[in-house]
């Protein structure tokens, strides 16, 4: 196949993956982004990407496709401490005895800015890739073909383009059709500690570290590289009160009074390296990969990654999603080469089937917590969200097959759909999810008011 030249704007995961890959298939790569890269000192703070120092779990689906396209990168971040951890299916449960092989599906916990600084690094010593520093304005076009991309005031010529910008890229809404979805109505707030010499990590329940379901909020731990971790809260943006989490002594303050957060945080064991950050301003949004007008309307350019899928990010699915999307892409391409009105029309159809039930799943989902953190009532006479069908796993251990691939997310949120039925009936009978151990969301609001009037 003849080389091309292909312009990738957004160095993040998804733009990294992708022009890697098509570089070591003999395409010449251009990424194109504002943010230069790790400074000479080590230094890198990626203005502009929120989640960068927010924690993240890598799901197995992620370094499986690291394993395929890039097994350098996959052995480079074990080199620079991420840790292989068994996916959900591989976690001991009471009544179940089917639990998966734990060196199956293995994904990594590690902080977000190790596995882009490794992905980074590989990137810019790939033959064939290099990088633009600058902001993409707009693209290049003429009689429906696009043949580069705008970065400043120059025009980069190429056969292909890409648009990897992120859920804030802006430079080509408007050949795109609006987004499907809405505001997710969730904030966060998270922390990032690290183990004293000595001491053992805290108590662990899910493959990131450890999660708490409270009356009226979420609390996580994310155990990382480097002995390092984050406490996550997950509230209702709207809740004013918990919105306080962003301040570094009431976060602190907080964590102390959750059991499953004592013994990670307690100053004998842990301590604070960075101050409590928050997250708002968080969709679910789903935006085809394709021009407003169709594939067959511009031909040359296409969406991928957080352009494509935003979901809110306390699950943890998008950098899945991005690098799910990018090997699929590379694929596609290998099959039709640069008839880039079939790549397109084929990778819309796939997104359409393999990423926007994820969004809908999540807006299902964050609706239904929402209208449960104002203390309205499980809607029994509509479908239940995902989240409460897992919950039921605890007394009906047959559906955790079906519960696992979900959470794992071997499969789309379809696979529910038998355990569905089953766990409404138990809510019906009267079943309700567990809360864990710790202080309802008035009670941390209390002990919040409290803090705040001490503090003047």
């Amino acid at each position: 196949m003849t080389q091309r030249s292909v312009a990738i704007v957004g160095a993040g995961p998804a733009g990294l993956y992708l022009g890697m890959g098509l570089a070591r298939r003999g395409d010449r790569v251009t990424i194109v982004d504002r943010d230069a890269g790790p400074d000479q000192d080590g230094g890198w703070t990626r203005k502009g990407v929120m989640q960068f120092l927010h924690p993240h779990y890598l799901r197995p689906q992620v370094r499986d496709a690291l394993l395929a396209e890039l097994p350098d990168v996959a052995d480079a971040l074990v080199e620079a401490g991420a840790v292989l951890t068994p996916g959900m299916s591989a976690l001991p449960r009471p009544g179940w005895s089917g639990a998966a092989d734990p060196t199956d599906l293995l994904g990594y916990r590690v902080r977000r800015s190790v596995f882009e600084r490794v992905l980074r690094q590989t990137a810019a010593d790939e033959p064939g890739v290099s990088f633009s520093v600058g902001a993409a304005r707009e693209v290049a076009q003429a009689g429906g073909v696009v043949h580069g991309v705008v970065v400043g005031d120059t025009v980069l010529e190429a056969d292909l383009v890409i648009d990897a910008s992120g859920r804030s890229g802006r430079f080509t809404d408007d050949l795109r059709a609006p987004a499907e979805g809405t505001d997710s109505g969730i904030a966060y707030a998270s922390r990032q500690y690290e183990l004293l010499p000595g001491a053992e990590p805290g108590p662990f329940n899910s493959p990131p570290g450890w999660r708490g379901v409270l009356d009226g909020y979420f609390a996580s731990i994310f155990y990382q590289d480097a002995r390092t971790f984050q406490i996550l809260y997950v509230r209702a943006a709207a809740d004013k009160a918990l919105a306080h989490l962003r301040d570094s002594e009431i976060f602190d303050k907080v964590s102390l009074s959750i059991p499953g957060l004592q013994d990670w945080i307690s100053p004998d064991r842990a301590k604070p390296v960075l101050p409590a950050m928050s997250g708002a301003g968080l969709y679910d949004h789903y935006r085809r990969p394709v021009p407003a007008k169709g594939s067959a309307s511009m031909a040359g350019i296409l969406w991928l990654g957080d352009a494509v899928v935003t979901t809110n990010p306390a699950e943890g699915r998008g950098v899945t999603t991005a690098l799910l999307q990018a090997q699929q892409l590379l694929a596609i391409l290998d099959d039709h080469g640069s008839d880039y009105v079939a790549v397109s029309e084929r990778f819309d159809h796939w997104c359409q089937d393999n990423m926007r039930p994820w969004v809908m799943d999540h807006i299902h989902r964050d609706t239904s917590l929402l209208a449960r953190w104002r203390g309205e009532p499980i809607d029994l006479s509509q479908r239940l969200p995902s989240d409460l069908v897992c919950a039921v796993a605890e007394v009906e251990p047959s559906l955790i097959p079906a519960i696992d691939d979900y959470l794992d997310m071997r499969e789309r949120p379809d696979v529910l759909d038998e355990a569905e039925p089953i766990a409404r009936k138990r809510y019906q009978a009267g079943f309700r999810p567990k809360v864990s151990a710790g202080p309802t969301r008035d009670e941390v609001a209390d002990m919040i008011e409290r803090h705040l009037a001490v503090a003047g």
